[in-house]
């Protein structure tokens, strides 16, 4: 017989505590599955607004010939200049207030006697002068903020900020490196991204709010014991959480890794790196800063380029004789060398020559074959025999050729 009995009346206390134990569990595993699920919306809103980005970022070099500045991280959404280009006329300038400019860890693209590395600028995306931008596509100044309420992050090889249009940037000067979590390069070659794009990520260390506060740099518990990242210059360092090298401020290295939470290896930030491609090692400069328009081809290849050697050992070598039909004019009065002559200056035609009224002529007995150096160029007349043989129907003489030997024979046609 039971000793237990159900009654209409409600449910024992036992009762009870277990149906709530039971609510709380599917409470609770429902309230961490809405969380990963909201998180995975920021991951994504992240994704999409860096994505849109990057395409913003290759349009404007396209129309402009350069890349943006960053701009002041430190400005508020309702400050005049907040979202604007900040650039510096040359590297001996002060960077820009709200900036980062460092040539730490980044490389020398210049080839020349100067050893110093290209600076790279840190910064806020310029939302506003990406906004700008002359043309029909659209671009809203929410895709410079984050999925995580932050502005995203933006690096830039200096060099590829200065240019125009018809006057473009080197898409060979970039200098930034992005590795993985395990100090490989994912860039190629190594140092040669233009730009940077970084998100923070979840846990929004290192970045900077819609209103410009700063979020404070990177501190992560390692071992139990606080770590920020000071010291990190250029190198991932041993038992140091890669996430750290995108928070230093401090050099042209930046990490892109997989997400995790471990203790000592977290990483949440998400970043893309950006280069534009080229299928010519040479671009067309024109410069028209001296009121005319100067054309100039210039290598764009990392090493150098060989003509008939597959060894150059500069940027352009060639191995053998190079014609160009590029040529310079010197003025006739001018000495030793007059008119259209080679680059050199050793070859020389006095236009004068060639339309003049002068009459140059050859000896008497002597014709003409050509000329050079100024002058014609005279052999003897050779003997010639105009008679064209006699046959029905008749024949006449309508010119003449010279063999090897000098000998002249008519070129006859028939009447």
């Amino acid at each position: 017989m039971s000793m237990k009995r159900s009654t209409p009346d409600g449910f024992t206390l036992v009762e009870m505590a277990i149906i709530l134990l039971v609510i709380g569990i599917f409470f609770a595993a429902g309230a961490q599955i809405y969380a990963t699920y909201v998180g995975n919306l920021k991951y994504q809103k992240t994704e999409d607004s860096l994505i849109m980005v990057e395409g913003r970022l290759q349009e404007f070099f396209g129309r402009m010939g350069r890349y943006p500045c960053p701009a002041d991280r430190t400005l508020a959404q309702d400050d005049a200049n907040y979202g604007l280009e900040s650039c510096r006329a040359t590297v001996l300038d002060p960077c820009p207030a709200g900036t980062i400019c460092t040539n730490l860890g980044t490389r020398d693209t210049m080839g020349d006697t100067d050893t110093d590395n290209d600076y790279i600028m840190i910064g806020a995306l310029p939302v506003r002068t990406l906004s700008g931008l002359p043309g029909n596509s659209k671009f809203s100044e929410t895709a410079g903020i984050d999925g995580f309420d932050m502005k995203i992050e933006y690096a830039v090889t200096e060099l590829m900020t200065r240019g125009t249009f018809a006057s473009p940037a080197n898409v060979q000067m970039g200098v930034i490196d992005i590795r993985d979590e395990n100090d490989r390069s994912v860039v190629i070659p190594e140092q040669s991204a233009h730009y940077a794009l970084i998100s923070h990520g979840e846990n929004r260390r290192g970045a900077y709010a819609r209103n410009g506060a700063f979020m404070g740099d990177c501190h992560i518990m390692v071992l139990g014991v606080p770590t920020t990242a000071t010291g990190q210059n250029g190198i991932l360092e041993s038992g140091i959480p890669p996430e750290l090298e995108n928070c230093d401020d401090d050099d042209g290295l930046f990490v892109m890794g997989l997400r995790t939470q471990s203790e000592g290896d977290y990483f949440d930030d998400l970043i893309i790196a950006g280069k534009t491609n080229i299928a010519s090692f040479w671009r067309m400069r024109v410069d028209t800063s001296m009121g005319t328009q100067d054309v100039t081809l210039y290598n764009t290849n990392l090493g150098n380029v060989g003509v008939g050697t597959t060894t150059p050992i500069s940027r352009l070598h060639v191995q053998g004789d190079l014609m160009a039909d590029e040529r310079i004019e010197v003025p006739e009065d001018a000495t030793p060398n007059t008119g259209y002559c080679d680059t050199a200056g050793s070859y020389c035609v006095k236009p004068s020559f060639l339309g003049g009224t002068a009459d140059p002529g050859c000896p008497a007995g002597q014709v003409a074959r050509g000329f050079g150096q100024n002058a014609l160029i005279c052999e003897p007349l050779p003997s010639i025999n105009f008679a064209c043989p006699v046959t029905v129907p008749r024949q006449f003489a309508t010119g003449f050729r010279i063999n090897s030997a000098g000998v002249a024979t008519p070129i006859c046609s028939t009447l």
